[in-house]
């Protein structure tokens, strides 16, 4: 592994860190999952469970773009419900019923019991009753207009979530799907011979998967104030990776 790969390596561990440092914690709560604190505080260790899956498979770069566009989806969902929590926790739960239902409905089909009548009357109510969820790069757009210039300074020079979407999303979806670069690295020949066999694949995602982490956190520390963003700056300081260091506090851009 290269120096800056390593550097990236750091960088996650010491985020990872950061995150289990303040979990568990305990909050008076109904414990529904339409609750933020319930929620919210979810989705902080379920990226951080995430960011370690990805620097366990390091050495297997493809398998780990896997993983890592499941953390920037979680990443971003949950900078989009901290935007307004009362208000986009019901549409995404709404979602949530929604899709519930219908694969529900997809497993009767097979000979799998339906769900409770109670519960399906349930969702059908609560999935009719918000607005449509928006897509994943929309919610990514509203996070970035709304964060972005919370954070001024300490955002300056890490990609946008709208940008991470480009790079996490839609370019690790390759690997999440059965496509034709996914199967190139499996791939060589010359000479009009294909050689199928092991692949040899260079870079990994830890540095993206850090960057959107620490979108995260730095969300978190705003919200829930379990962390200081500073600290979270000083770390980017500590192990910078590539041209995404953390401005200071001194800095005005918050592109």
């Amino acid at each position: 592994m290269d120096a800056e790969s390593e550097m990236a390596c750091r960088l996650a561990e010491a985020l990872i860190a950061t995150a289990w440092d303040s979990l568990p914690r305990v909050t008076k709560s109904a414990g529904d999952f339409d609750d933020w604190d319930t929620c919210g505080r979810g989705l902080i260790a379920r990226t951080a469970y995430l960011l370690e899956s990805v620097l366990v498979l390091r050495d297997r770069p493809m398998d780990a773009e896997v993983i890592a566009r499941s953390l920037f989806d979680h990443t971003v969902v949950f900078c989009w419900l901290a935007i307004d929590p009362q208000n986009n926790m019901k549409r995404w739960m709404a979602h949530d019923f929604k899709e519930r239902l219908a694969m529900a409905d997809h497993a009767s089909k097979f000979g799998l019991r339906r769900l409770p009548p109670q519960h399906e009357e349930y969702f059908k109510d609560q999935a009719g009753k918000v607005k449509k969820l928006p897509t994943t790069v929309d919610m990514a757009r509203a996070a970035d207009a709304h964060w972005l210039s919370v954070f001024n300074g300490i955002f300056t020079g890490v990609s946008s979530l709208e940008g991470g979407y480009a790079v996490m999303f839609r370019g690790y979806s390759a690997a999440v799907h059965p496509t034709s670069r996914g199967i190139s690295h499996f791939l060589s020949g010359r000479s009009g011979q294909v050689a199928v066999g092991r692949p040899v694949v260079s870079g990994t995602p830890i540095a993206s998967s850090a960057s959107a982490m620490t979108a995260m956190l730095l969300v978190c520390s705003r919200v829930f104030h379990w962390y200081d963003a500073n600290a979270i700056a000083r770390l980017w300081r500590q192990y910078p990776i590539g041209e995404a260091r953390l401005g200071d506090q001194t800095s005005t851009s918050g592109a």
